[in-house]
Order: structure tokens, then sequence, then C-alpha cells
């Protein structure tokens, strides 16, 4: 689905975040409309489910670990990122991983969201600039 373009918001669809490519996509359409950093990063990025819950946390994990990547790079002190997790047995030792370069963290479970759904969201907010 196309979107509208809004001023300053940069955004990469149907790129694979764990490629080279990817990245530098970014930088150039960055520097395009001139942006030194970003004040957030969101990633409603998502595996195809396989169906199981296990390997699918893993893999919803793996892409997490590949959005908090740019952070060093792209974010903005004081800047969040929000990410899409299928919750799971690492949710919890990714939010310690990266929380000591934020000021907080916290887990969000959309009200749309299926309640049986393991879905969550992990926000972020207050980086410290440390990459």
């Amino acid at each position: 689905m196309a979107s509208r373009e809004r001023e300053g918001v940069v955004q990469i669809r149907g790129g694979d975040m764990t490629r080279r490519e990817t990245r530098e996509r970014l930088r150039e359409e960055m520097s395009r409309l001139s942006l030194a950093h970003a004040g957030s990063i969101v990633s409603d990025a998502m595996v195809h489910t396989s169906g199981d819950r296990n390997r699918d946390h893993a893999s919803s994990y793996l892409l997490c670990e590949a959005a908090m990547s740019y952070a060093g790079e792209f974010l903005s002190r004081g800047g969040s990122v929000l990410v899409k997790q299928f919750q799971g047995d690492m949710t919890q030792s990714f939010i310690r991983k990266h929380s000591g370069r934020f000021r907080d963290s916290r887990v969000v479970k959309p009200r749309a969201s299926r309640a049986e759904s393991s879905e969550v969201y992990i926000l972020f907010t207050g980086f410290s600039g440390d990459g």
C-alpha cells in the first residue's frame, strides 16, 4: 500500500533490514532529506509465521536485533525505537540487552491485538547516544 510522504519521514518498505543494501538505501534517503539523525525508528517488520511458536519468536527476535542495530548509526540522542516481536523466552533478555542505552523501556500490547496473540511492541525511549 502506498502512503503519503510526510516531511522528515523516511519509510523503507520491501527491504530486508538485515541486508547491507537496505541500510545504504536508508542512508541515501536520509541524505536526500538532509537528515543527520532520526528522532525515532519504528520497525513493524515481521517474519512469515511457521506455526511453531518458538521458531516464530526466535525469528522475530532476530528482526528486532537488526532493527536495534540501526539505533547507533541513525538515532538521535533522546530518540525512541519501537519494534514488534512475538513474545517468548528471549523477550526479557532482549529488553535487558538494549535498555542500558535508553532511559526507559516497556512492552506494549495494542488493544486491537487478539488476546491469544503473542505479538507485542517493545518501546525504548530516551536514547543515550551510545552506539
